[in-house]
């Protein structure tokens, strides 16, 4: 819940239970070792999003994620209501993080995905339809769908800052 990485759909909140100090110190560090162990899989469950992009923007030396990959950008003109959405997104080793400050477009087309649906209404906007949290997703056409509302091959309308394409920047269909 804290990573908000995922929807949580279990609404129950265990008790704590009879449980020494001792134990509690145990199970507290029995959990970190898990944590770590799933971190060195690849899989960032418990990361949250905001640090994850926050360490791209910052581009620390001192992280696992490549600090070279570049900030994509893409800029669409929806003609039915004639207006332009601008966003960023930075790939992740498991995926796409659609930026905060992101222009998202007002309208969700019928043909959009169901899960790109779910994700905008979901989505904390501002009143200019301006994204307010960095959002995940496992592919770089679920990120562009979000963005403009339609369906949207990502690796073809997500570009560097030079024009370069997701696709032509890797070389590969599959980002």
């Amino acid at each position: 819940l804290d990573a908000k990485r995922y929807e949580v759909k279990n609404g129950n909140e265990p008790s704590i239970g009879n449980v020494t100090e001792e134990k509690e110190w145990e199970l507290n560090e029995f959990t970190e070792y898990v944590k770590m162990i799933l971190h060195v899989l690849g899989y960032k469950v418990f990361k949250p999003l905001k640090e994850i992009s926050d360490i791209l923007i910052t581009q620390s030396p001192t992280t696992n994620v490549n600090s070279n990959e570049p900030i994509f950008y893409l800029s669409r003109k929806i003609k039915s209501i004639n207006v332009t959405v601008t966003a960023k997104c930075k790939k992740v080793s498991d995926g796409f993080i659609v930026l905060a400050g992101s222009q998202m477009s007002p309208i969700t087309k019928i043909y959009c995905d169901e899960h790109v649906k779910k994700s905008r209404q979901n989505a904390k906007l501002d009143k200019n339809n301006i994204l307010l949290e960095d959002t995940y997703f496992k592919s770089s056409s679920g990120a562009a769908s979000f963005v403009t509302g339609g369906s949207e091959e990502g690796p073809k309308v997500w570009k560097t800052k030079d024009g370069v394409t997701l696709k032509n920047f890797y070389g590969d269909d599959n980002v």
